[in-house]
This record gives structure tokens, sequence and C-alpha cells, in this order.
């Protein structure tokens, strides 16, 4: 089944709420949105050599041969891990078009709506220092204080580290893979991505079957991370860390990049203080201060919008919520004078301004930040 999940009128909507904070920076982009892995999804997947052009040409995708059992089997495993795809159109979108080259598909479990966040990117060595874990849990006594996600790597060290005082914390966090969903399903990471996805959280890769991580993969992996985040924080990088891959892409892409200077004798901290002297990395003294600078505070944004921002539909539809905590679909229509692609659409307004969200398919709950 797939659905276009936004229209022009619904990306307005999303701009009309982002824009009275201009300190956010949103994201928008058309996609097509598959409940389940659509033929074509699964097609792509399943055959390496073959491009997404050649997927949307009728005329050369009937003449594909493939593995049948493979494909049944990938069908299979989708279904039971409720892998999904997103298809990112090639117009219409703000932080793909940083992206190059642009993914034409991603394969992700748990909740999509994170992508559409303000985006904290928090990076750093896999063998981090009792510092670096020292300014992570001060940095979360802050953050949720303010409008966002975080967004990472899933890697050994700060990488989950930061998944899991996200989790902790009650922030929406994003895990973006170094290779295919079904090589870490496969292996002990698997547990790790059910704990995310069972916080509703979100996992997501762009490889394809067969795709493991390798040296290759991952720097194409930070580069969708990159093209994803508002901000780039380092509490620490050594000379030789990977980190150096990710600061580039950061760089390049005009992402602020922040970093809290150590010692001048800490290994860990010579190639951190080393940009903030060139000027490439900010140095963080305060992690209020540069939280202040690119998100909206949760305490401005609660109390800036009301029920007179809304319509008088998005306003009926939460009054649903005052004597029932999880709301179906069904249930919905049944109470609304509303036709049901009418509700859908406000549904999905009310989610983009973070009022609602949908715990199950069809099954809504009010937000609780």
């Amino acid at each position: 089944m797939s659905i276009i999940f936004l229209t022009i009128k619904k990306i307005q909507l999303c701009i009309d709420f982002f824009t009275k904070t201009p300190k956010i920076t949103y994201v928008l982009w058309y996609v097509r949105y598959d409940r389940m892995l659509s033929h074509e999804t699964l097609l792509y997947s399943l055959i390496p050599w073959i491009s997404w052009q050649d997927i949307q040409d009728p005329k050369k995708s009937s003449q594909f041969t493939y593995d049948h059992d493979q494909y049944q089997k990938l069908r299979t495993w989708s279904e039971t891990y409720h892998v999904q795809a997103l298809i990112i159109a090639e117009d219409h979108n703000l932080k793909w078009s940083r992206i190059k080259p642009r993914p034409k598909v991603l394969y992700f479990v748990g909740n999509k709506d994170i992508l559409y966040m303000p985006l904290l990117w928090i990076v750093g060595p896999r063998k981090m220092s009792g510092y670096a874990k020292e300014v992570l849990e001060h940095m979360y006594t802050t953050v949720p204080h303010y409008f966002l996600g975080t967004i990472s790597g899933m890697a050994e060290g700060v990488d989950k580290y930061s998944h899991n005082l996200s989790i902790k914390h009650h922030i929406p966090t994003i895990a973006v893979i170094g290779g295919w969903l079904w090589w870490y399903f496969k292996r002990s990471e698997r547990k790790y991505i059910q704990t995310i996805v069972e916080n509703w959280w979100l996992v997501i890769s762009e490889f394809r079957l067969g795709e493991a991580p390798s040296t290759y993969t991952f720097p194409q992996r930070n580069r969708i991370i990159a093209g994803l985040s508002d901000v780039l924080f380092l509490p620490e990088a050594s000379k030789n860390s990977w980190s150096l891959i990710t600061v580039e892409y950061a760089y390049n892409m005009h992402i602020p990049i922040y970093a809290t200077p150590n010692s001048i004798f800490a290994p860990t901290s010579e190639w951190v203080l080393e940009l903030m002297q060139k000027g490439q990395i900010h140095p963080v003294f305060h992690i209020s201060s540069m939280l202040q600078q690119h998100f909206s505070s949760l305490q401005t944004r609660d109390s800036s919008i009301c029920y007179q921002s809304l319509t008088s539909q998005e306003q009926d539809i939460l009054h649903c919520f005052d004597t029932e905590a999880q709301i179906s679909l069904t249930t919905l229509l049944t109470k609304l004078d509303l036709w049901l692609d009418s509700l859908i659409e406000h549904l999905t307004a009310l989610e983009m301004k973070w009022y609602i969200k949908e715990i199950a398919p069809e099954i809504y709950t009010i937000f609780k930040p």
C-alpha cells in the first residue's frame, strides 16, 4: 500500500507552524510512503545492479529476472519486522537537496515523523572517555527543554550513548545505520533496534539487501545524517578519528559545528582544539547557549501556541481526546462531521504541529514532549 505523505496544502501548514518560531529550521519534501514494502521497493532492494529509474520504467521492470524464493523471504522478513520505505522524489525538498548523491529509497522501522523535526547530530569516538560521558550527561539535563530530536549512527561509544540518553529522557532519536537493515536484524543489534522502535523512535538505512557495513558504507551513512541535521555537536574527537569525515560533510553543507574544549594534554581533544583555532568549530562553554541559538524552547513554544491558532476542525479533533487517551481513525470518523480525506488532512496538520502522534496504524494520542 502506498500513499503520498504530504500534499502542497499540508506543506504550507507545516511552514505556517514552524515560521511562528523563526529559530526552528524546518524540512519539507514530497515522499511516497509504503506501509509495506511494495513490489518496486522489494525489487530495488533485491537486484543490486538496477537503478530506481529502471524500476519506474514498466517496459524494463517487466524484463527483470530475480530469485523468487529470496523475494518471498524478503517480503516475509519486512512484514515481520514492519520494515517500510520512503521514496524520495526529485523535487520539493530542502534538506535532501544538500546530499550528493541523493538517495532514492530509505528503508526504515519506527516513527518516520521524527524526520520533520529540528535535529541535533551527536557524534564522537567509539572509545569515548569519561570526559565525553560527563559532557553528554550534562547536556541531557538541558536538551529536554528544547524542541528537537537527536540523530546519530548507532555505533559503539558516543553514538549509542547519545541514543541511550535520548531514550532515557524521552527525546526523539534517529539511528542512521551503515548497512542493510536485514544485516543488523540477524545480529545482536536487533535487540537494540527494537528498543529504539519500542520507544516510537526511528532507525533508517538507504542500503539494499547484501550491503553489509564497510569502510564505504559508513561515510555514505554520514552524508545522510549530515543532510538531515541542523547542528553538529562533538563532545570529543582525536586527530585520526572517523569524525574527521563527519565534520567535513557538515562543514561543506554549512551546518553549524560545536564541540566542548578539553585539556590540551588530552589526545581526544587535540583535533577539536586545532579546528577551533581555525574557526571551523565553535567552542561550547554553556550547552544552553548553543541550544538557544538553534532550537526553540518548549516553554516558549507551549505558551505561544493555543487553541486560537488552530482551525475549528483541529480544535474539534483535540476535544475528542478530553475523554479518551487513544482514539482510532474509525472512532474519529463516527464522532466528527468530516469526510475521510478531510480528517486525514487535519490529523496530518496536528501531527506536524506536534499536538498528536500516531502510536500505531490509525491509532492516535496526544503528543507529550
